[in-house]
């Protein structure tokens, strides 16, 4: 298994395949998705919360407000990814040392069941390198889930009280953190406990959606990704392997 902790994490973004990219949006995608399946109890509660807090019912506007955030959030999320990779890098860093424990025991639990299917003992390297997938899949994303409930605070507050919720903003943003402490808590929870069925999910969300809906864009504008094949024909190269073939095509280019 390469190294790859010295790869800027900018050039790491630039060499990500379409299908990578694609997978990025997947996980944001069925993400909010999964966050919207239980934002019938947010809205209850953002609107318990601000009630207490002296607040008028605003139960219909924190609906509306939930729908705007969650999915408004996907392209600012998305656009984090692609722009700030740098900034991505750090939050997991600042994360993972948290949350380490539950998905690597999590991927452990999960890929002994994968070994058992394919014949494989806990202690062979195959196990270990499922292990380090599982678990590396998950905390690679694990920024893109902080980014998103971020922003989805953010633009539920400002669509509430573009829609009429005159409560101080700290009310509005108290109850709308409530709600989405319980979401963050379900939907990495089931994540961390289902790592194999949630990449599984976001493989064929990214195949079977994201990349078409891409394709069909591509096509009508007439763009062409003349490394498109390329990369997607190396998707099980590694990391610094690609990045090294690409800086050593870069440098000859230049020398020629």
């Amino acid at each position: 298994m390469n190294d790859i902790n010295h790869i800027n994490p900018a050039e790491i973004e630039r060499n990500k395949t379409p299908k990578q990219k694609a997978e990025d949006v997947a996980y944001t995608l069925n993400h909010t998705l999964i966050c919207t399946a239980t934002d019938w109890i947010d809205p209850y509660l953002g609107n318990f919360i601000q009630k207490k807090l002296g607040n008028k019912s605003q139960l219909p506007n924190a609906y509306a407000a939930e729908f705007i955030g969650d999915f408004g959030s996907i392209p600012v999320t998305i656009a984090a990814q692609r722009f700030f990779p740098t900034a991505m890098t750090f939050i997991r860093k600042a994360a993972e040392p948290m949350l380490k424990g539950v998905f690597l025991s999590s991927a452990e639990r999960n890929a002994q069941g994968w070994a058992k299917e394919h014949g494989y003992k806990a202690d062979s390297e195959e196990y270990k390198q499922k292990v380090h997938r599982i678990y590396e899949y998950e905390m690679s994303h694990l920024p893109q889930a902080f980014v998103w409930t971020v922003s989805a605070v953010g633009l539920n507050v400002a669509a509430q009280r573009g829609m009429g919720n005159k409560a101080p903003i700290h009310h509005i943003a108290a109850g709308k953190i409530g709600g989405s402490v319980l979401s963050a808590i379900l939907t990495l929870g089931g994540r961390s406990m289902f790592p194999r069925k949630a990449e599984r999910f976001d493989k064929w969300t990214s195949k079977n959606i994201i990349l078409p809906i891409e394709d069909t864009i591509q096509d009508v504008l007439k763009i062409k990704h003349d490394d498109k094949d390329y990369y997607l024909n190396k998707n099980n190269v590694d990391w610094s392997e690609r990045i090294k073939s690409d800086r050593n095509t870069r440098v000859t280019s230049v020398n020629v």
